[in-house]
């Protein structure tokens, strides 16, 4: 249901007195119970009211038991965060560890672009229940023949752990296809499409991850010579599918249900990508911009980022993976080009989201980092992280919102995030899917950064 809908029967309940309106029916086993004295995000700013837990749902109206009442005095309320674009929780390596991580920075709700199958299958039970991460997976993602990510994935399938051992064995590598299947598929044409699509479809997939990079100069080459076209340096310069594909490629997916995800490095990556009706752009062109290269190639025309804003296109920019692989922005070209292209898309209607794109670390950071940028305030930033973000992850889900039959999931913050913006990581209280799952001593002795 979108936004609209429960605001218009709210409308029409206005005139109902509170005192008349009848009591939620309790359905037995069911738990419920009242949440008093808190302020409530409701989008544009908080409100003080009552709100009630039956089971797994929000109430604006009384149950006709109440079980038990929680007091919120003093504390603001917001949706939990997401994390639209990470490569975490993907098999059991570390999965306790970042389940925590997540669970402890409010981050409930995880799109994990991309992961190994076989990964994602060993670990989804793990998330089937209440009270934990709702996460997607995109599977292994769809790339040329040995485009990225092939050398993200295989070469650690053959025991190449460094820049020496990689040159030392690259014709073994390029023969090598351990993670075909399940970290990446290789499809150069629309017999590849056919052979690979149902068995991908097997592997259970919740959105597919695509790879463009730098399409206006691709060539067909599935030689050795594509992992060291100019020498060592040139291992990082890969390509992804050839652009021609992608229009058949989104069309599938969309007939199946599922979004589509588009790695994106150039500007004409994203026209390839925005054109063929993608869901989301995992990056913004130029993310990873060093000192001596030119802009140009990474300037997003007016009219596609107008598509995109039409067709309500989601990106997470991933600025620190850009910073990790390109090192210092020294003469903050890199900083400029990012600011432009996010007016652009953000003014044009397009749904800017937050993506950690990283192994070992959660959101965070990463909104730290668009914070730094300057072209959000704190409101907005929530709106972004704690509204959108979650809503680009599972849109057919009633989250991102504290209202009248929306999900029961939410965090209480010790101070008002929109006047101190760490307020977002003093989280006391903690409910998902109704299920209260942590309440920390209260700390007043600091206060946040505005």
């Amino acid at each position: 249901m979108s936004w609209n809908a429960p605001r218009r029967l709210a409308l029409l309940l206005v005139a109902v007195p509170a005192a008349c309106a009848r009591p939620v029916p309790v359905p037995p086993g069911t738990t419920a119970y009242a949440l008093e004295g808190g302020r409530w995000f409701d989008g544009e700013g908080f409100a003080s009211r009552t709100m009630y837990v039956l089971g797994d749902v929000l109430h604006e109206r009384s149950p006709e038991r109440i079980d038990s009442t929680i007091d919120l005095s003093g504390r603001w309320i917001v949706p939990p965060y997401g994390d639209a674009h990470t490569h975490n929780l993907d098999g059991g390596f570390r999965l306790e560890e970042m389940r925590e991580a997540y669970r402890a920075e409010g981050t409930f709700y995880v799109q994990v672009l991309t992961n190994t199958t076989r990964g994602a299958a060993a670990v989804r039970d793990s998330f089937a229940r209440r009270g934990t991460l709702d996460v997607r997976y995109a599977n292994g993602g769809f790339t040329s023949t040995l485009g990225h990510p092939f050398l993200a994935y295989e070469p650690r399938a053959i025991g190449i752990f460094s820049q020496a051992a990689l040159e030392a064995r690259a014709a073994a590598l390029c023969a090598s296809r351990r993670q075909l299947g399940n970290a990446y598929w290789f499809v150069d044409d629309a017999s590849d499409l056919e052979r690979v699509w149902s068995e991908w479809l097997r592997g259970g997939p919740d959105v597919l991850k695509i790879f463009l990079l730098h399409s206006e100069r691709f060539r067909p080459d599935t030689s050795c010579a594509l992992l060291h076209p100019e020498g060592p340096e040139a291992v990082a310069e890969q390509r992804g599918l050839d652009p021609a594909l992608v229009p058949a490629i989104v069309e599938r997916a969309h007939a199946a249900g599922i979004p589509v995800w588009a790695h994106v490095e150039s500007a004409h990556d994203v026209a390839v990508a925005v054109r063929a009706g993608v869901d989301g752009l995992a990056h913004i062109p130029g993310y990873q911009l060093r000192p001596r290269d030119p802009t140009a190639p990474y300037e997003i025309d007016a009219d596609v980022a107008a598509l995109a804003g039409q067709r309500g296109v989601a990106v997470t920019p991933t600025l620190i993976v850009g910073d990790t692989f390109a090192g210092p922005d020294s003469t903050g070209a890199r900083r400029q080009l990012r600011r432009r292209t996010l007016e652009r898309l953000r003014e044009a209607g397009a749904r800017i989201v937050v993506g950690s794109d990283a192994y070992g670390r959660t959101a965070g950071p990463e909104v730290e980092a668009l914070r730094a940028l300057g072209l959000w305030d704190n409101l907005a930033l929530l709106r972004m992280w704690a509204v959108t973000t979650p809503q680009v992850i599972f849109p057919d889900r009633r989250i991102g919102r504290l209202a009248d039959g929306y999900e029961a999931s939410l965090l209480a913050l010790e101070c008002d995030p929109l006047t101190a913006w760490d307020c977002t990581a003093r989280i006391s209280l903690t409910i998902k899917d109704g299920l209260l799952l942590a309440i920390e001593p209260r700390d007043r002795s600091s206060s946040g950064r505005p």
